[in-house]
């Protein structure tokens, strides 16, 4: 009878859900302990060196740049009620699908600014903190999720692995070392929060704890919009591991549900709308404009291959993915056709592997789930691909290296697959930190950067045109003339590489007149600075560096007659009759007009684009001034 009521009693407790203590420290062991040391540690040193690094690429957005974040606390509440670009531009500019609000790092953004003003170290520090930090919440909180004891070796053990693998990966330098990450990182952050919280509210104080679950889910909304993927992870995860009841699932899921709900109706609220129905028609910012729907999801199936790459053997980085680094695809290629097969093998081994509760299904599917959201197939991105897009999905493809070389392969019974396991695990470990560690010096300011992007993204517009700029801003700075000359000499040969591959690249094309401009500042050749100008004006006649430098021009040069020329031949002759841009040729030739108010081929070419411009008395005008400067010449002669 004993002996029974015993039996029963373990029964029960085998089938009960596993409830994790109040205090996660309390559980986990000395020895775990110190892997959560390890593991903080060896994100401090991998990253230590950004410390000293300057504001990047879109740190100009969201901090140096950005007026309600330089208001400090004053510009919180607008932070939270507006796009997050808007403290940038003054307004809306929907740029992007979907716009962005990501309010939560760039408030933090704005109280350090409130506290200690502009200060890019304790900016790098903060991020190299949260990102140690965010490494020991995934080991702690895949330590309770796959029941690992402290009789386990937790050296060897999944949790361990792969947050080693996690804190070591290549792919996440972008997301620590340039500021602006820091929404990746609070992102992951607060979703493990909603799951460790989810965990929990299966115990005691579900209230409480389902709570704690919709607000950090909340927050992690408002990091980044990817956390919204945990809307399936985190009941995905109490499948594999708790075997929760469906009533405790239905209350999970129905908290996660309703934020989202709440969210989402937020996000409409501020912006506007969810995706927007207007195509975004800027190359740089939908790389997939103009293309056909077979070129773009053949295109996208190769950016797909490219993250399973990067997840697994991250050798070449780059910041730059932008047009046309990745090359647009046709489905006669190899690599679309691979993709969709892998990536169809992977869906359906994660699905099977559902009714046996596999970790390896479960790492799949975090993969996917995580992944579907920045893959450019349901939304679009703004860009090809980014290196930052795979810090969150790539828990999911350390969890199953760590399983496969583990489980499979360390715990083997064969002796070979054993050594060979561990050879390959530790290949692995000092691979990522190495190519981690000589990464993150490449992040150190504008010049680091493009100088390395450069090196990859050779035949990409954005980064000949970064380079450009990072040459011209050098330039700028020189006191010594040889090294200015050299620097715009350099810097003109990336904007003219940029302008090949993108001819109509605003950006290039700016810096390839401001080069003009800069060099003719150096040597006065009004010829060679003219002919410069003369290419970017009929490209891009609407960049504003050109008038303002040629009114600057204007009221010094005493060559009227060459100036004079330049606007006839440029506006008149190409913007007016080659390309028909008759606006732009009416504002050029006006401030040639500006110069010489009688000279009869500029009245001519006024009169000539007024008529095209439907507007007859000012071309009646211009057709008289013509007339009577002709007549007076022919007099005078």
């Amino acid at each position: 009878m004993g002996k029974n009521k015993t039996a029963k009693s373990n029964s029960n407790k085998s089938n009960s859900v596993d409830v994790i203590e109040d205090n996660p420290f309390k559980t986990i062991g000395k020895n775990n302990l110190i892997c959560a040391i390890i593991l903080f540690l060896s994100g401090l040193v991998i990253y230590w060196n950004s410390v000293h690094f300057e504001y990047v690429l879109d740190d100009t957005l969201v901090i140096t740049k950005n007026n309600y974040v330089q208001e400090g606390f004053a510009g919180i509440g607008k932070i939270f009620s507006t796009e997050s670009f808007q403290g940038y531009f003054g307004e809306q500019k929907n740029l992007l699908q979907g716009a962005r609000y990501r309010p939560l790092s760039i408030v933090s953004f704005a109280i350090e600014q409130g506290l200690w003003g502009s200060n890019p170290f304790r900016a790098h520090l903060t991020n190299i903190i949260m990102y140690g930090l965010c490494c020991v919440f995934i080991y702690l909180v895949f330590l309770k999720l796959l029941n690992t004891t402290e009789k386990a070796n937790p050296w060897l053990s999944l949790a361990f692995v792969t947050a080693l693998l996690f804190t070591l990966h290549p792919v996440h330098v972008e997301a620590v070392a340039n500021v602006k990450g820091r929404d990746e990182i609070m992102a992951v952050i607060l979703s493990f929060a909603s799951l460790y919280f989810s965990l929990k509210s299966l115990g005691k104080n579900k209230i409480l704890w389902t709570l704690l679950l919709a607000t950090s889910y909340f927050l992690a909304l408002l990091a980044k919009e990817n956390s919204m993927t945990f809307l399936l992870i985190i009941p995905l995860s109490l499948y594999f591991f708790k075997g929760v009841k469906w009533k405790d699932q239905f209350i999970v899921f129905g908290s996660l549900l309703l934020v989202t709900i709440l969210y989402l109706l937020m996000r409409i609220q501020i912006i506007g709308y969810l995706f927007g129905a207007r195509e975004i028609t800027d190359i740089m910012n939908n790389p997939f404009y103009g293309l056909g729907m077979g070129e773009k999801y053949a295109t996208i199936f190769y950016t797909l291959l490219e993250y399973l790459r990067l997840g697994f053997y991250p050798k070449t980085l780059t910041h730059d993915y932008y047009p046309y680094h990745v090359p647009i695809m046709q489905w006669s290629d190899i690599q679309p056709i691979a993709s969709v097969i892998i990536y169809l093998v992977l869906g359906v081994l994660g699905i099977w592997g559902m009714g046996k509760k596999a970790i390896w299904s479960y790492a799949i599917l975090f993969f996917l789930i995580s992944f579907s959201i920045v893959s450019n197939i349901f939304v679009g991105v703004g860009t090809f691909m980014n290196e930052r897009f795979l810090f969150m999905p790539s828990i999911g493809i350390c969890l199953g290296l760590a399983y496969l070389l583990v489980k499979k392969g360390i715990q083997n019974k064969n002796k070979y697959v054993n050594y060979l396991a561990m050879i390959l695990l530790a290949s692995f470990i000092l691979g990522f930190g190495y190519r981690s560690i000589t990464r993150v010096p490449v992040w150190e300011n504008g010049m680091t950067l493009n100088s390395a992007a450069i090196q990859v993204s050779k035949n990409s517009a954005r980064a000949n045109s970064f380079m450009s700029t990072a040459l011209f801003k050098q330039g700028q700075a020189s006191t010594d003339r040889n090294e200015k000359l050299q620097a715009y000499q350099q810097g003109m040969i990336y904007a003219n590489k940029a302008i090949e591959i993108m001819p109509h690249y605003k950006n290039a094309n700016l810096m390839k007149a401001g080069m003009h401009a800069e060099l003719h500042k150096l040597d006065r050749d009004l010829t060679k600075l003219l002919a410069g100008f003369k290419e970017v004006m009929i490209r891009r006649p609407d960049i504003s560096y050109l008038t303002q430098y040629l009114e600057y021009i204007n009221g010094r040069s005493a060559d009227s007659t060459t100036l004079l020329e330049f606007y006839y031949d440029s506006a008149y002759e190409n913007l007016h009759k080659k390309y028909g841009n008759h606006q732009w040729a009416e504002h050029y030739l006006k401030m040639a007009y500006g110069i010489d108010p009688k000279n009869p081929k500029i009245n001519f070419a006024l009169a000539s684009v007024y008529k095209a411009l439907n507007n007859p008395r000012s071309a009646q005008l211009h057709q008289s001034n013509y007339e009577q400067s002709l007549g007076q010449q022919q007099s005078e002669q």
